[in-house]
């Protein structure tokens, strides 16, 4: 299955009443050609325009899938009427949320190498799927072929197949969720790389004239994604009870949130603006911006490898060192465990157990 040669696009034109006219950009057999979907995007000026927008999106994602299923020539049943591998690719290009397309691309070449034609979601069982995740193990790496898979991306790969399989019980394809039952290689814990409070301190104090510096000062302060850095407006923002809150929805996990955050944060925002307008506009995170990012905290004398979503881990690292508790910790970052916050209350034992060890010699 060649996914260079054939490929479709959702694609937006600006109207001049304000809206956005969905579109397909579809390239097939060397040709490319243009499918208006008489679908169209609102301006976002209240929660009900963004939920019509995700809607709208949803169902453009829908139209987006049967088209490349038709010109791949694959149908979503097998010959057998059975739920097959076809169904697969239609959730592993639409989950976008999970990992980049290229995750995707290589979990479906893995399914398409163990399974054959012999993939049915309905026939799935426990002991297949182990199989299939003991396949997974024992891959090699695409860039290094003498090496197999690391664990993280053997644990990235079976999250994603887990992950459909959840999708195929919502969906009624299946009785339950079977990938409850089975237990997935373990990723490696990778040490997080964050800044001290001293360095923050150091940054923002330097002239935050770019709007990638000053999102990035903002998230240590408040522990937000990039991603909802990115659309946060100013009607998210409201006055409560002496408190700025940030009411909002996570883009990774869906959930609604309601995060107060402190006068600094407050200040780093600006001056309120109407409420439809970015708080902060051209910003966007990119490659490009942890690039640019990299560059400047280098330029101020830190020498660390610090990515955005770095921030966030300074946010709660920083809450832990100051004693909040690890629940309140939990819930500022917004994570559904409480498991995934106790990272963080490692690095900061291994920072005790540092400060210990530079105790002067008194006897």
């Amino acid at each position: 299955m060649d996914f260079q040669k054939d490929s479709v696009h959702i694609r937006e034109k600006k109207l001049s009443n304000g809206k956005r006219s969905l579109y397909l950009d579809i390239y097939s057999n060397g040709m490319r050609k243009y499918e208006f979907l008489k679908l169209y995007l609102v301006p976002e000026e209240s929660r009900k325009s963004k939920q019509q927008n995700k809607e709208t999106l949803h169902e453009a994602e829908t139209l987006r899938i049967q088209k490349l299923a038709e010109i791949t020539k694959h149908p979503f049943e097998n010959n057998a009427g059975k739920t097959g591998l076809c169904w697969f690719i239609r959730h592993c290009m639409s989950m976008k949320t999970t990992g980049t397309a290229s995750v995707y691309r290589n979990v479906l070449g893995l399914a398409e190498k163990f399974f054959g034609n012999d993939f049915v979601v309905e026939n799935l069982t426990k002991d297949k799927i182990k199989e299939f995740f003991g396949f997974v193990g024992n891959a090699k790496n695409r860039n290094n072929p003498k090496k197999k898979l690391s664990t993280t991306t053997q644990h990235l790969y079976c999250s994603v197949f887990n992950t459909v399989l959840r999708h195929a019980a919502d969906e009624g394809l299946v009785p339950y969720d079977i990938s409850k039952r089975i237990k997935i290689v373990q990723k490696d814990e990778n040490e997080r790389q964050y800044l001290t409070v001293e360095e923050v301190q150091l940054l923002a104090r330097q002239k935050l004239s770019y709007p990638y510096k000053k999102a990035f000062v903002f998230s240590c302060l408040t522990g937000l994604r990039e991603s909802d850095i990115e659309r946060l407006k100013w009607h998210d923002v409201v006055e409560q009870d002496g408190f700025t809150r940030i009411i909002f929805r996570q883009k990774k996990t869906k959930s609604m949130e309601y995060l107060d955050i402190s006068a600094q944060a407050c200040k780093i925002m600006g001056p309120r603006k109407d409420g439809s307008e970015m708080v902060f506009p051209r910003f966007k995170c990119t490659s490009l911006t942890n690039k640019r990012l990299r560059k400047w905290i280098k330029s101020v004398g830190i020498d660390k490898h610090i990515t955005f979503h770095c921030a966030r881990h300074t946010f709660a690292v920083m809450m832990l060192t100051i004693d909040t508790d690890i629940y309140t910790v939990s819930k500022l970052l917004g994570h559904k465990e409480l498991s995934t916050t106790q990272i963080y209350a490692k690095i900061v034992d291994k920072k005790k157990q540092e400060a210990v060890t530079r105790i002067p010699i008194v006897i």
